[in-house]
Formats: C-alpha cells, sequence, structure tokens
C-alpha cells in the first residue's frame, strides 16, 4: 500500500471515529453518507475498529447493527500540574473522568522534580490499569508551545523557562505525549466533550481562576499564536494603581480580576470574611449579600473592556465563560454578558450566545485528554 494510500485510509479512520464521537451511533450507511465515504470501506474499517475493541455494536451479530464508541475500552491518562498539585486521571472515550490520585509539592517547583512525579504517577497507574491507553496528557500553567511540548515559561511554578517537557516524558513511554496549555485545555473540554463544535466553528473561552486568561478557536483550529502567547490578556496593563503582579510587572488585569483581588475588594470593600479564598466561597455569600453581586458586576465590566476587543476581531458565534466554580461562573458570565453588550453598543452582537463551563478542576483534566483522544484518532504520533 502507497504512502497516499496510508494517509486516505488513516484519514477515512478518522473521519468515522469523529463522526461517531460527535453524533452517536450510527450505521455503516450512515457513515458513508456522512463521512463521504464509500460504504465497502467504511464496512473495513468499521470492522478493523471494533476488531481493536475502539467500537462496539448495539446488537452483537447483527450486521445491520448500528455501531458507537466503546468508552471501556480505551483511555487517556493525564496529569494537571497546579501550584499545589500535581493530579492525575484516566479520561475515557466518553469523558468519563476517574481520578487516579495526586502528589502534593511545595513551591517553588523544579522541572526535574515535576518531570520525576510525573513519569512515576503515569509508570504506576499504567502497571496497575485496564483498558488501552491512548496516550499521556500534561496541562500547566503559562506559554506552551503544544507542537513540541516545550514550557516556554510558567512563572506560577517556579519562573520556569524554556523546558522540553513533551521530550523528558516521552523519552520514557512507548506512546504520544500532549503538553498544553491548562486554559486551552479547558477550552477543548468544552469543544470536544461537551461538542460545542458540532454547534459552532469559532468559540471564546474565558478562565476566570488565580488569574485571567482567554483561549480561541477559530474556524474549527485552536489558535495558539506565533509565540504562543493568545488570549494571554491577564498581563495586559488594565489600570495604574501600582498593583504587582507575579509577572513582575504592575496592574496586570489579573490584579483586578483575579482571585486574590476579589477576595481582598469583597473584604476591604464589603467589609465581609471570605470563608476561604475560593470562588465557591464567594458565590455562597451571593444571595445574602448585594454588595458582593455590585462588585463582581464592576470587575466584570473591566473584563468586558478588555474582552471585548477580541470578540470583534474572531466574531465568534459563543463566549464560553469557566471558573472552579459552577454558581460563580453563572454569576460571572450575567455580568459579563450585560457589560459586554455595552462596550459592543452599535455592533450586531447578541447573536454571539454566552454559556458556562463546567468547574475548571475537571475541565482541564477531561481537556487535555480530549486531546490524546483526538491525536489518537488522527493516528498522528505527537
Amino acid at each position: 500500500m502507497s504512502s497516499e494510500q496510508i494517509r486516505k485510509r488513516q484519514q477515512n479512520r478518522n473521519s468515522v471515529l469523529r463522526m461517531l464521537h460527535f453524533q452517536g451511533a450510527s450505521t455503516r450507511g450512515g457513515l458513508s453518507a456522512g463521512c463521504g465515504i464509500r460504504k465497502s470501506s467504511v464496512t473495513t474499517i468499521v470492522q478493523e475498529l471494533l476488531k481493536e475493541g475502539l467500537l462496539k455494536q448495539e446488537h452483537p451479530g447483527y450486521l445491520r447493527s448500528r455501531v458507537l464508541l466503546n468508552p471501556e475500552s480505551h483511555h487517556a491518562l493525564v496529569a494537571q500540574i497546579t501550584p499545589q498539585a500535581i493530579s492525575f486521571a484516566r479520561i475515557s472515550l466518553d469523558g468519563s473522568l476517574t481520578r487516579v490520585g495526586s502528589t502534593p509539592i511545595t513551591l517553588p517547583l523544579s522541572p526535574e522534580h515535576a518531570i520525576d512525579v510525573l513519569c512515576t504517577g503515569f509508570e504506576e497507574r499504567i502497571a496497575n490499569g485496564e483498558g488501552t491507553t491512548m496516550g499521556l496528557g500534561i496541562a500547566l500553567p503559562g506559554p506552551i508551545d503544544p507542537d513540541s511540548g516545550v514550557v516556554l515559561a510558567s512563572v506560577n511554578l517556579g519562573n520556569w523557562r524554556s523546558v522540553a517537557l513533551r521530550e523528558a516524558i516521552a523519552s520514557r513511554f512507548e506512546m504520544p505525549v500532549i503538553v498544553d496549555n491548562d486554559v486551552r485545555a479547558q477550552l477543548w473540554s468544552c469543544a470536544w466533550f461537551d461538542r460545542l463544535l458540532a454547534e459552532a466553528d469559532s468559540i471564546l473561552y474565558i478562565g476566570m481562576l488565580q488569574g485571567v486568561a482567554c483561549a480561541t478557536i477559530l474556524h474549527g483550529q485552536r489558535v495558539s499564536g506565533s509565540r504562543f502567547l493568545a488570549g494571554e490578556i491577564g498581563h495586559v496593563r488594565a489600570g495604574s494603581e501600582g498593583r504587582r503582579c507575579n509577572c513582575g510587572k504592575e496592574d496586570c488585569l489579573e490584579t483586578y480580576c483575579g482571585l486574590p483581588r476579589i477576595v481582598q475588594s469583597i473584604r476591604e470593600e464589603c467589609h465581609l470574611d471570605v470563608a476561604e479564598p475560593s470562588q465557591a466561597a464567594i458565590a455562597a455569600l451571593l444571595p445574602d449579600h448585594p454588595e458582593v453581586d455590585t462588585l463582581l458586576s464592576g470587575i466584570a465590566e473591566r473584563l468586558a473592556h478588555y474582552v471585548a476587543g477580541l470578540v470583534v476581531a474572531m466574531d465568534p458565534q459563543m463566549v464560553v465563560l469557566g471558573s472552579e466554580d459552577e454558581a460563580f461562573s453563572k454569576a460571572a458570565v450575567r455580568h459579563l454578558g450585560k457589560h459586554l453588550y455595552s462596550e459592543l453598543l452599535g455592533l450586531d452582537t447578541h447573536n454571539t450566545e454566552l454559556r458556562t463551563a463546567e468547574p475548571t478542576n475537571t475541565s482541564t483534566l477531561k481537556g487535555i485528554g480530549g486531546l490524546v483522544i483526538e491525536n489518537a484518532f488522527a493516528g498522528l504520533q505527537g
């Protein structure tokens, strides 16, 4: 078989898997029509996928049975690095997440120690796991080259610079390794497992966490930027009060809209104690303290001022906001929508739908797992 035939066959296989992922169970004839592939080719591909265990039949033994992805057979093994811990999880084809432990860390975290923890964690979980591991995924904060898996910088972990993380992990495992930014992973969780890509091909995701960042999909393609800084709005200058940022500069947007500042403002301006510095604790105050909701509206107004430029530039069909807490996200997106439409006065932006994402402690892991699965569907080795 020529290299062109192999490439075409892999492309057809990928089309079949993606259609079953986004649209669910289908007959072989439905796959042929939906993917634009000859029915004989589809039949051969489906038989291969059934043999591999990637697919199963709704009615085994019945030739006309619909086929669907088999979530029990294959999975991605993933890790998320935060300033608090390195967490591991197993992500099934349907997005089911099984937590498989975490290792606490102390800052500053050296790249060498992180690599040791990751390799040990992956080795143990591969040895003790069931099913087929399609690949490994790692998500962490900071600008990352997703093609090479090099972490260009990560000030939140201890001022990492040019760390070849994928290369270090891949040298220990005979399977693909994906390394990407945590916010881009959160977006991909929405796009892949929530199947937003079936509804929209241009999506703007806003992550409100310790800091603030965005990620984008434009015309169906993930956007990382020529220097892998696309969406790093958290470090755009947003005031002149001399607020010190972790990046070493002053008055970055995240010093006005990030979690630490919101908590501080509630204590200083609303004179309320926050049980813990978390978005869940802030959300718990909202029903009984309208002044907290007013403060959140002001923060959303400042954020909307900077997000508006992105909305005009990419004209997305959908804007999605994610945080650590669902109730906080719902309150924030309500205010963000109001102020965003005000910022974009005169433009027909009301057709841009605003949504909330699931909490980031799961969406980050699911998103990097989704990237591993998509990569495996496409037959890539990266």
